[in-house]
């Protein structure tokens, strides 16, 4: 005789809530974590927090470790300029961008998130200490946009499901090579030189390169709308041989540097500082992300000449 034992379930999965440091989301290799049973609290570990995972997002993928000194997460959009970010308004002419730093103010300390997605009538963000289990994609981490007029929240810019308003949104989009407190290619703010004899940056911010032959400077990994940027401006001085200077770039649909990606403009080299404006918008391959920056101050150098030929960047 055989006995038959029929067991019935509901085929509901139980869901089990996370604890403090769990993995909850990750953006472009950035892990956010839970903060367990002190969710959407002051309370708990520091690296739980919404601020934490903007400094791990930034520090890592952007090299911007200047965040000493900033308690409050609606103190990151008024103290941008001195972390060598730009703040941009809620409701102003610059829209947002996928890696944009997005700023709360209200309630005790405010709130930041990291903007993943832009869509024609939402943005989607990753942060951490909104909810428990999860910390990025609709519905709990979409925020609806008025692209018309670069509204992020309501009318009047508030995220109604935490009851804070939108400051705006903080980017990395100019470079000043002024912590002398970092390692030299961190004080270059990501910056490389190629085919140069020397590069460094001074204690005066200031970035030099003493060309050999085809010198070149060249920033990878940026993440910026081509829609936002006309133009590239550079403060420079230069003693090359020539002021023949290119700026070259890549997109997100084409990542090499070739001929086909570049503008021509001519640097007076005569060892005086001057600021240059390369229109860009007007490049029939500007357009989509620009993901790298190559900047030709000069043809060639004097390869030998013990710094006789300097050129500097600020």
């Amino acid at each position: 005789m055989a006995l038959l034992t029929l067991v019935l379930t509901s085929g509901v999965a139980v869901a089990v809530d996370k604890n403090d440091g769990d993995v909850i989301g990750e953006y472009k290799t950035v892990v956010a974590l839970s903060n367990g049973a002190n969710w959407g609290t002051e309370y708990g570990l520091l690296e739980y927090q919404c601020v934490a995972y903007a400094k791990r997002f930034y520090t890592k993928l952007l090299d911007t470790s200047k965040w000493t000194g900033l308690a409050s997460a609606y103190q990151y959009y008024t103290n941008a300029e001195a972390r060598g970010l730009t703040p941009y308004p809620n409701g102003g002419s610059m829209s947002p961008q996928p890696d944009d730093i997005l700023s709360f103010r209200g309630g005790t300390n405010g709130h930041v998130a990291i903007i993943t997605e832009v869509g024609e009538n939402y943005v989607n963000v990753i942060e951490q200490n909104v909810k428990r289990n999860d910390a990025m994609g609709p519905p709990n981490h979409q925020i609806p946009y008025n692209k018309a007029t670069n509204m992020i929240g309501d009318e009047n810019g508030l995220r109604t499901d935490i009851g804070l308003y939108v400051q705006g949104w903080i980017r990395k989009d100019a470079w000043s090579f002024n912590d002398g407190k970092m390692d030299n290619l961190n004080m270059a703010e990501r910056w490389e030189a190629h085919y140069v004899e020397s590069s460094s940056v001074g204690t005066d911010g200031k970035y030099r390169i003493d060309p050999g032959i085809d010198p070149w400077i060249q920033h990878d990994g940026l993440s910026l709308d081509s829609n936002n940027y006309n133009a590239i401006e550079i403060n420079m001085a230069s003693n090359a041989p020539d002021g023949m200077g290119k700026i070259y770039f890549t997109t997100s649909g084409s990542s090499t540097y070739d001929e086909n990606k570049h503008i021509d403009f001519y640097a007076t080299n005569d060892g005086n500082w001057r600021t240059y404006t390369v229109y860009m918008k007007n490049h029939p391959w500007w357009s989509g992300t620009i993901i790298g920056i190559r900047i030709d101050p000069a043809t060639t150098g004097k390869p030998g000449t013990d710094n006789t030929d300097i050129i500097g960047f600020d």
